[in-house]
């Protein structure tokens, strides 16, 4: 019985040919008991309570929460009608959402499935994403896990790759990592900033063979550059696989990259610390940041042949106590005589 009356519209329309098939709002989700919750005032609360098969829509000035549960999110339209459009979940202009996972399993999870090469969660330019929990998987070449053109926070969950050719969280927006885990389990980076991203916590994993760098910092034009700066994280890659890759080819093109902090499977490039540090490997064999030692000063008295070093010695032979003083000055005839 579930989602019949969104099957049958959407069934209708199709044989008619007049659209393909229509997004889900918040408040459908609950017309169609595939969620629990509230919503008022564009205001909404929704907690699932089975598998969803939606393509469902953030409108503008609507603020949701959206509580996985346990159960998994994934797209109800192929998406070739509607290409470059329908994720399983998008966000538009305006729309704030949030997704968890209160189950004590953690196994909430938002994809794409069929062929569908689109976006799994798709937050555009204007839009709040923030994520505190869940699984999200990038299972087609080509289609994100998470991509970002508005403003994203992300504190917990868990992306990953799990084909060749597939990002797992793609930023051309304003994103803030503050926890985490970043699974990269195939060729490209399970993680690519094009815009502004900090990283402040969080793992970040390579597992695959023949794998980018783990974090690859790209921007869209050389007029365009990508900006990442690290201050945290737990960052690590097989067979001394890059952790970063700055600009296309790894060269740079105005896109910077400053890490400050974190813990590193493999040694970076100088050029990516921060004014300041250096790299060192602690007692598990990983790299961290210690702050770059200063460039020792020579000390004249350590020196045999220093001219003040000499005096200094001839001085400590006299006894300048016993020097005839005329007032408060030494005599210089009797100071010279201690000297010979």
């Amino acid at each position: 019985m579930k989602n019949i009356k969104f099957m049958l519209v959407a069934a209708i329309f199709a044989v008619f040919g007049m659209v393909s098939v229509n997004a889900a709002t918040p408040q459908n989700l609950l017309d169609w008991k595939v969620a629990d919750g509230t919503c008022s005032n564009n205001v909404c609360d929704l907690k699932l309570n089975q598998k969803a098969v939606q393509d469902l829509e953030i409108g503008a000035g609507q603020v949701v929460t959206l509580d996985l549960n346990g159960f998994e999110f994934t797209n109800f339209s192929d998406g070739t009608s509607n290409k470059g459009k329908l994720s399983a979940i998008w966000i538009l202009s305006g729309g704030e959402l949030t997704i968890k996972d209160t189950n004590s399993n953690g196994t909430g999870k938002v994809y794409i499935s069929g062929d569908d090469t689109l976006p799994a969660v798709n937050n555009l330019e204007g839009g709040k994403l923030t994520i505190e929990g869940g699984i999200f998987e990038a299972r087609k070449a080509g289609g994100d896990a998470i991509h970002n053109s508005g403003e994203l926070t992300f504190t917990n969950g868990t992306v990953k790759t799990t084909v060749d050719g597939a990002w797992g969280l793609v930023n051309e927006g304003t994103a803030v990592i503050n926890g985490g885990t970043f699974d990269q389990g195939n060729d490209y980076s399970v993680v690519l900033n094009a815009k502004d991203m900090t990283i402040n916590d969080g793992t970040f994993n390579a597992t695959g063979a023949g794998h980018n760098a783990v974090v690859s910092n790209v921007g869209k034009s050389s007029d365009a550059p990508a900006k990442l700066t690290v201050t945290g994280g737990d960052f690590n890659a097989e067979d001394n696989a890059k952790i970063f890759s700055n600009g296309l080819n790894d060269e740079g093109e105005n896109s910077t990259i400053a890490v400050s902090g974190g813990t590193f499977s493999n040694e970076l490039k100088a050029e990516y610390l921060a004014d300041g540090l250096v790299m060192e490997q602690d007692e598990d064999g990983n790299f961290v940041l210690v702050t770059e030692p200063d460039e020792p000063i020579d000390d004249p008295s350590n020196d045999e042949n220093n001219s003040t070093t000499i005096v200094n010695k001839v001085l400590d032979k006299t006894k300048l106590d016993d020097v005839p003083k005329t007032g408060s000055v030494y005599s210089a005839l009797s100071f010279m005589k201690y000297l010979r």
